[in-house]
Protein backbone atom coordinates (compact mmCIF):
# COMPACT_ATOMS: atom_id res chain seq x y z
CA UNK A 1 0.00 0.00 0.00
CA UNK A 2 1.33 3.55 -1.10
CA UNK A 3 1.42 6.01 1.52
CA UNK A 4 -0.20 9.39 1.26
CA UNK A 5 1.74 12.29 -0.18
CA UNK A 6 0.92 13.90 3.77
CA UNK A 7 1.95 10.68 5.57
CA UNK A 8 5.73 10.17 3.47
CA UNK A 9 6.19 14.16 4.73
CA UNK A 10 5.47 13.57 7.93
CA UNK A 11 7.46 10.52 8.85
CA UNK A 12 10.67 12.36 7.41
CA UNK A 13 9.76 15.08 9.25
CA UNK A 14 8.74 14.23 12.86
CA UNK A 15 10.96 13.03 15.12
CA UNK A 16 10.46 10.25 17.63
CA UNK A 17 8.67 11.58 20.74
CA UNK A 18 11.18 12.50 23.85
CA UNK A 19 8.86 12.89 26.41
CA UNK A 20 6.57 9.84 27.28
CA UNK A 21 4.29 11.64 29.86
CA UNK A 22 0.71 11.35 30.26
CA UNK A 23 -1.20 13.68 32.07
CA UNK A 24 -4.92 13.22 33.37
CA UNK A 25 -7.13 14.24 35.85
CA UNK A 26 -11.00 12.99 37.16
CA UNK A 27 -12.70 12.60 40.04
CA UNK A 28 -12.82 9.19 41.51
CA UNK A 29 -14.62 8.28 44.75
CA UNK A 30 -11.74 6.20 47.17
CA UNK A 31 -13.49 5.50 50.09
CA UNK A 32 -13.70 1.78 48.86
CA UNK A 33 -10.35 1.42 48.00
CA UNK A 34 -8.73 3.17 50.83
CA UNK A 35 -10.71 0.38 53.12
CA UNK A 36 -9.23 -1.74 50.80
CA UNK A 37 -5.79 -0.98 51.68
CA UNK A 38 -6.20 -0.76 55.29
CA UNK A 39 -7.53 -4.16 54.97
CA UNK A 40 -4.36 -5.31 53.38
CA UNK A 41 -1.90 -3.46 55.69
CA UNK A 42 -3.85 -5.17 58.93
CA UNK A 43 -3.60 -8.92 57.05
CA UNK A 44 0.12 -7.79 55.81
CA UNK A 45 1.97 -6.08 57.61
CA UNK A 46 2.92 -4.20 54.40
CA UNK A 47 3.16 -0.12 53.75
CA UNK A 48 0.79 0.00 51.39
CA UNK A 49 -0.50 3.10 49.37
CA UNK A 50 -2.93 4.64 46.64
CA UNK A 51 0.36 4.30 44.59
CA UNK A 52 0.59 0.73 45.11
CA UNK A 53 -2.71 0.14 44.11
CA UNK A 54 -2.83 2.23 40.89
CA UNK A 55 0.31 0.43 39.68
CA UNK A 56 -1.49 -3.18 40.60
CA UNK A 57 -4.24 -1.71 38.22
CA UNK A 58 -2.24 -0.60 35.49
CA UNK A 59 -0.66 -4.12 35.44
CA UNK A 60 -3.91 -5.52 35.26
CA UNK A 61 -5.31 -3.57 32.22
CA UNK A 62 -2.31 -4.27 31.00
CA UNK A 63 -3.03 -7.71 31.35
CA UNK A 64 -6.59 -7.77 30.06
CA UNK A 65 -5.94 -5.45 27.12
CA UNK A 66 -2.61 -6.96 25.85
CA UNK A 67 -2.87 -5.19 22.43
CA UNK A 68 -1.89 -2.02 24.31
CA UNK A 69 0.81 -3.44 26.24
CA UNK A 70 3.30 -3.35 22.73
CA UNK A 71 6.30 -1.06 22.12
CA UNK A 72 6.76 0.66 18.88
CA UNK A 73 10.42 0.22 17.30
CA UNK A 74 10.96 0.81 13.79
CA UNK A 75 7.50 1.97 12.90
CA UNK A 76 6.61 -1.57 13.68
CA UNK A 77 4.08 -2.45 16.93
CA UNK A 78 5.91 -5.28 18.96
CA UNK A 79 4.08 -7.38 21.43
CA UNK A 80 5.40 -7.75 24.86
CA UNK A 81 5.83 -11.12 26.23
CA UNK A 82 5.12 -9.91 29.70
CA UNK A 83 3.41 -7.17 31.92
CA UNK A 84 6.16 -4.76 33.28
CA UNK A 85 4.85 -1.28 35.03
CA UNK A 86 7.81 0.96 36.66
CA UNK A 87 7.03 4.05 38.39
CA UNK A 88 9.88 6.73 38.61
CA UNK A 89 9.15 8.13 42.27
CA UNK A 90 11.14 11.21 44.22
CA UNK A 91 13.89 9.72 46.57
CA UNK A 92 15.06 12.75 47.52
CA UNK A 93 14.03 15.44 50.31
CA UNK A 94 10.86 18.20 49.39
CA UNK A 95 12.01 20.01 46.41
CA UNK A 96 15.22 17.58 45.22
CA UNK A 97 14.89 16.07 42.37
CA UNK A 98 16.64 12.68 42.68
CA UNK A 99 14.47 9.96 41.40
CA UNK A 100 14.65 6.19 41.06
CA UNK A 101 12.88 3.90 39.01
CA UNK A 102 11.01 1.45 41.74
CA UNK A 103 9.31 -1.54 40.19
Amino acid sequence: MRASPFRRIAVGTWDEPRDPTIYASFPIRMEPALAYLERQRAVTGRHLTVTHLVVKAAGEVLRACPEANTSLRFWMHRQRRSVDVSVLVSTGTKGARDLASAF
